[in-house]
């Protein structure tokens, strides 16, 4: 079960027969709600330049209103 020290006789604990290790090297503990290949992300669709600007170009209109400017 243990192993006992030479110098105490006090009985180690064999931490390697405990089967609670690390998982697969590389994996993911969990998925992402936007990962690449989901709905919110597909791929081979990216989105169009012009949606783009024109959600910058609202932002910019409301940092205007706001600010007074």
């Amino acid at each position: 079960m243990g192993r006992v020290t030479q110098t105490t006789g006090a009985v180690m604990a064999d931490y390697s027969k405990q089967k609670s290790g690390t998982g697969v090297k590389g994996t993911p503990r969990h998925k992402e709600h936007n990962a690449p290949g989901s709905d919110k992300n597909p791929f081979g669709r990216p989105k169009p330049k012009a949606e783009l600007v024109a959600k910058l170009a609202a932002a910019a209109r409301k940092d205007d209103e706001k600010t007074g400017g």
